[in-house]
């Protein structure tokens, strides 16, 4: 027994009539000597360990416990016997009795209450529901064990009201809580009656967002029947999207990441051209494992060194991904641990030229998108001073000034 300053046997007769615990065997019978139950008989299983039961019981409180079986009969406490299986079944026939009953005409204080049971027996099961001082009743631990009693002050703290409980039928005259005098006085609502409260509820609910809905005669007539007001979705617009090249004596360089689905494996690429859209340089480079802003940003770091190192001083850097341009409008912010001294060279490198960093929709961006797929495919980084064939038929619509189009919302 945990807490105990010493215990004794107290009974040397033979097992002929002891109390049998969920293991199957006759129990011991011992003596508390702690402050709070001095000289107390109390029984325990024999065995100790995982093996046990770790069934106990005062021998005063023999005669409370229900005498089934033999093997039952004292697993009120026991965690592996089959006691609190066949309490369980049969609070679930009472509840659903109880449901029976209440499901008629005050469902949603009945539901009240079944959430206040589950509130309790949840919380006595992860108690273990010994507490190793009373018989283990159902009264007992729904209601009188100190477990229980703090779960029913913090619920009567949360309702405003003050909890007694003698049986469980207080329980379920709790739930009414004079909810039907106090609206219906003491009369069923009719079906109608019920409809408009789901409707006024479901209205008062739903016109508090101003989400679109979808384009389906099936949700309109639904949310008609509610009464909840309907907005509706913005229609999309054509954007034009145009590869412009940059300004006389600059280079413009459009980068982009790639990643692979099938092995997660991810690569940069880019290219750079004149104000006359010819090629001048291009690059793509495999990164191995990582995210697609990584491989979005190394390329935007490695366009920034390739330039520095040509010293070509007035550079337009164009990307898809919004959030390398956000890197770039707020430097402070923290990037990838890899990328963290190469980023900080680049800014230094940047801080050096007149350089600017713009935002392309991926349809203006199909040429260096098809360089960075490519990289996939590449063992190391490789470098062009001359363009790639596979890009000759982009290379040439961005040249003649051919435009695409995006649909997106306005």
């Amino acid at each position: 027994m945990g807490g105990s300053k010493c215990s004794s046997y107290a009974n040397s007769s033979g097992n002929f009539n002891l109390p049998r615990c969920g293991c199957g065997i006759p129990m011991k019978l011992l003596i508390s000597n702690t402050d709070f139950n001095p000289k107390r008989k109390f029984w325990k299983c024999r065995n100790v360990g995982l093996d046990g039961c770790e069934l106990f019981v005062w021998d005063d409180e023999l005669d409370a416990v229900e005498d089934a079986n033999p093997k039952s009969r004292y697993a009120t406490s026991c965690k592996n016997c089959e006691r609190m299986k066949d309490f369980g079944m049969e609070f679930g026939r009472e509840l659903g009795r109880e449901i029976g009953k209440e499901i008629g005409n005050k469902f949603s204080q009945f539901v009240i209450g079944v959430i206040m049971v589950c509130v309790v027996l949840f919380g006595v099961i992860l108690k273990s529901i010994l507490c190793n001082k009373h018989v283990e009743s159902s009264f007992h631990i729904f209601f009188d064990c100190e477990f229980a009693i703090k779960l029913w002050s913090w619920l009567a703290g949360c309702v405003n009201v003050t909890l007694q409980f003698t049986s469980m039928e207080d329980m379920w005259k709790l739930c009414d809580l004079n909810w039907n005098d106090a609206r219906f006085n003491n009369k069923s609502p009719s079906w109608r009656t019920t409809i408009s409260i789901i409707i006024a509820s479901t209205a008062l609910t739903g016109n508090n967002t101003c989400k679109p809905y979808s384009n389906s005669l099936r949700d309109f007539a639904f949310l008609k029947r509610f009464r909840v007001n309907i907005h509706h979705p913005k229609a999309q617009i054509i954007k034009e999207v145009r590869w412009e090249p940059p300004l006389l004596h600059w280079l413009k360089c459009n980068i982009d990441g790639a990643a692979c689905e099938n092995s997660i494996t991810a690569s940069c690429g880019g290219i750079f051209r004149n104000s006359s859209a010819d090629f001048v340089y291009g690059f793509a480079e495999p990164l191995g494992v990582t995210s697609a802003y990584f491989a979005e940003l190394s390329g935007a770091i490695r366009a920034i060194e390739i330039a520095y190192q040509h010293n070509w001083s007035n550079l337009w850097l164009e990307s898809d991904s919004s959030m390398v341009v956000s890197a770039f409008k707020n430097p402070s912010k923290p990037v990838a641990w890899a990328l963290r001294n190469r980023w900080n060279n680049a800014l230094f490198m940047v801080s050096q030229m007149n350089c600017i960093v713009t935002h392309i929709y991926r349809e203006g961006n199909q040429v260096a998108d098809l360089i960075a797929n490519h990289g996939l495919t590449l063992p190391s980084i490789i470098f062009w001073n001359t363009a790639p064939m596979f890009i000759s038929d982009s290379l040439n619509r961005n040249k003649l000034g051919i435009s695409s189009f995006r649909c997106c919302s306005s």
